[in-house]
């Protein structure tokens, strides 16, 4: 991948209940063209979480990637303005 970087956050999640809220980032200071690297790790290696992108004004309008443990997800500064991500909880 021949990208520049402006953040590269790693993420752990103990178990289901761990969340990210639906959000995104504040981007006043990103370079125009650069990335932001997340990386997600699980304590249990067979567990698969939903990284969800979704509309702010419809939250019907949404989008699951599917991520297991050790996944790089990248976002770019022009996706951070037409919508929201996170990670849902999970039940179960």
């Amino acid at each position: 991948m021949n990208s520049n970087f402006n953040y590269v956050l790693f993420n752990w999640y103990e178990d289901g209940l761990d969340f990210i809220s639906p959000h995104s980032d504040e981007c006043s200071e990103w370079v125009n063209g650069s990335l932001l690297a997340s990386v997600s790790y699980m304590e249990n290696n067979e567990n698969i979480r939903p990284f969800r992108i979704q509309d702010p004004d419809c939250k019907k309008n949404k989008f699951d990637v599917k991520l297991k443990s050790g996944s790089v997800l990248t976002i770019s500064k022009e996706m951070q303005q037409w919508v929201t991500h996170g990670i849902p909880k999970q039940t179960g």
